[in-house]
């Protein structure tokens, strides 16, 4: 976590020195199913990152946007939401466009 916050800090500050007048929203990664999935994956991790990415998104005076939120129930992304533990079904977009749309 701590490398990928380190890449999202030099994409964000490169943008705002490059486009200064740019908008910037930095969104949190989505949960998973590792049922689902097949793998054991730590989940605390995505809450560990989400957590860094909106601490960084304040650091750099950009926009977070949690949709993490949007997708958990009991720690992990509802079956019925994905197809494969990480990637959303066509109709899991509805929440995500909802949480965005004021923005865009």
């Amino acid at each position: 976590p701590e490398q990928c916050i380190e890449n999202y800090r030099f994409l964000v500050q490169g943008l705002q020195k490059d486009v200064p007048e740019a908008e910037i929203y930095v969104q949190s990664v989505l949960p998973i199913n590792p049922e689902k999935y097949g793998k054991k994956i730590d989940l605390l991790k995505i809450v560990r990152f989400n957590d860094m990415l909106s601490a960084l998104s304040n650091e750099c005076n950009v926009v977070f946007i949690d949709v993490y939120s949007e997708y958990e129930k009991n720690d992990k992304m509802p079956e019925e939401l994905t197809v494969d533990g990480i990637h959303l079904r066509e109709n899991a977009y509805e929440y995500w466009a909802k949480k965005i749309d004021s923005l865009v």
